[in-house]
């Protein structure tokens, strides 16, 4: 995931559906593609609220297909991240 974030850093649009996470190091990665304007974590097992306040850099994003099945990750934590990508947009 590291090597994505690096080798892609204009990627727009990418879809992790299905992916098992381990720790906030792969959400760390993928909150630095900054130009991501979607992001699909459906059925992703292994995230966390903590692990999507990773996210909080995505500045462009419009579109989070929000991950479903995963008991650790709260309606508020999505919330949460949502104020924060807001905030971040703001100090732009």
């Amino acid at each position: 995931m590291v090597v994505l974030a690096y080798g892609l850093p204009q990627l727009r649009h990418l879809e992790l559906a299905g992916l098992d996470f381990e720790g906030i190091a792969a959400m760390a990665a993928v909150g630095q593609l900054t130009q991501l304007t979607q992001l699909c974590l459906t059925n992703t097992g292994g995230l966390s609220d903590e692990s999507l306040m990773q996210l909080t850099g995505l500045v462009q994003l419009q579109v989070l297909d929000e991950p479903n099945h995963c008991d650790s990750v709260t309606a508020e934590g999505v919330d949460l991240l949502w104020a924060a990508v807001r905030r971040q947009r703001q100090l732009l």
